[in-house]
């Protein structure tokens, strides 16, 4: 399951101050790019007939993405949903694609690399086919950036993979030396007590 595989890549859980400390940067790196993604949703160009000119729908939308990005470490189920359901409207609004696709790339990565891979990547094609056929339904056209529905969740769980293998294999290297610890030590015993003998 995700809970035990949680577990196992990550054996203990952070303190409570740890998660506060996480949680109180998160917070300021979600403020400082909601900041940048509001404002440069606002200054975006309409380029083509099909998409529509920001406003304040658009600006609550980037606002709730960047309410999950502050949650992305601490809730990255919350966090992910909030940021996916923020965007999807912005996406379902017309407006013209912008950072707020970036934030929801990171708590998609966030969410990822809590997950078997399995279950990242099926995650992926969901988000993708989502995203793909809401543009196409809500503008009725295909454009060229609607590749980016595919990619940016693709990209989002593949450093989650490369993350995730790196933490299991430290994993793996710390169990392996606690064995080797352990058949060190039962050695050493097992040779003081032949000694004794």
């Amino acid at each position: 399951t995700p809970l035990s595989y949680h577990r196992r890549v990550h054996p203990q859980s952070p303190s409570t101050p740890g998660r506060e400390r996480h949680l109180a940067a998160d917070v300021v790196l979600a403020v400082v790019l909601g900041a940048l993604t509001l404002l440069a949703t606002v200054h975006m160009e309409v380029d083509v007939a099909s998409d529509r000119a920001a406003d304040w729908l658009a600006g609550c939308c980037a606002m709730v993405a960047a309410i999950g990005l502050a949650l992305w470490r601490t809730a990255p189920s919350v966090g992910c949903a909030l940021a996916l359901l923020g965007t999807w409207t912005f996406t379902v609004g017309r407006f013209p694609g912008g950072p707020i696709y970036v934030l929801a790339a990171f708590t998609i990565y966030g969410l990822a690399v809590t997950l078997p891979r399995r279950q990242a990547y099926s995650m992926a094609v969901a988000i993708s086919t989502v995203f793909f056929l809401t543009s196409l339904v809500a503008r009725r056209a295909v454009q060229w950036n609607d590749l980016l529905f595919v990619a940016w969740p693709f990209v989002a769980v593949l450093v989650a993979d490369v993350v995730r293998g790196q933490r299991e294999r430290r994993v793996e290297a710390q169990r392996r030396a606690e064995l080797d610890a352990e058949r060190q030590r039962a050695e050493e015993r097992l040779a003081l007590a032949r000694d004794l003998h």
